[in-house]
């Protein structure tokens, strides 16, 4: 039986810590986008925040990464599951949704 696609449970000293919802009073709640890539994966994601210094790691869309420090106030994650698009770079994985975010 073919898996379905998921997040990755865990890359470098990241871990995932869900799906959230946009809020759309304060915007995505993770600041920077580095933009849609058509090879993006979550490890892709990781490393960019990190590499700006970042402590957080969200991926929308299949295809775009946000890096943050803090999630905004009345980020609350999903109990449905929205974020089951896949990602660009890696089909076997997910990259949150059309308005959520799956967040390490």
């Amino acid at each position: 039986a073919t898996r379905a696609p998921a997040p990755v449970k865990s890359y470098g000293t990241w871990t995932y810590y869900g799906c959230t919802l946009d809020n759309l009073s304060s915007g995505d709640g993770l600041i920077l986008s580095t933009g849609a890539s058509s090879s993006m994966t979550p490890q892709l994601c990781m490393d960019t925040c990190n590499a700006y210094g970042y402590a957080l790691a969200g991926l929308e869309r299949g295809n775009t990464c946000y890096c943050g420090n803090t999630l905004a106030s009345g980020t609350v994650k999903s109990i449905n599951p929205v974020c089951t698009t896949t990602c660009t770079g890696n089909s076997a994985l997910t990259c949150g949704g059309s308005s959520s975010l799956d967040v390490y």
